[in-house]
């Protein structure tokens, strides 16, 4: 990302928390859209969530076997991303909260799905 930075840009980015790993991947969630059904099922216990942990989830539809494929992430806490910025010459200019569609100041893991970051050139 640094790279490709201009010198004024700004770069935004998400991950997932520790609440993300337990509501998404470990549940199963169908949705129909014109006549397609598409399964999400979680393949992780939200009990067995932990930070640092890996995390699996199945996608498919139901008429379309081609699209399916199953998701492997892995937790990264607050402090591992922000080592990564600082390591890559990024400086971390705000670090955000969303649920449900909006961000908050601040990160809350277990109350926030995704960790958004706000990062420019320079060190913190």
């Amino acid at each position: 990302m640094r790279r490709n930075l201009a010198p004024t840009g700004l770069i935004v980015f998400d991950v997932n928390t520790v609440a993300a790993y337990r509501r998404f991947f470990s549940s199963e969630t169908i949705v129909e859209i014109n006549g397609r059904r598409f399964v999400w099922k979680g393949l992780t216990s939200g009990r067995d969530v932990t930070p640092g942990g890996f995390n699996e989830a199945g996608f498919h539809s139901e008429e379309e076997a081609d699209l399916a494929h199953r998701h492997r992430q892995r937790h990264f806490g607050e402090e591992e991303v922000l080592e990564a910025l600082d390591g890559a010459g990024l400086k971390c200019m705000g670090v955000y909260g969303e649920s449900e569609g909006n961000l908050h100041p601040g990160l809350d893991e277990e109350l926030h799905t995704k960790a958004v970051y706000i990062s420019c050139l320079g060190k913190a």
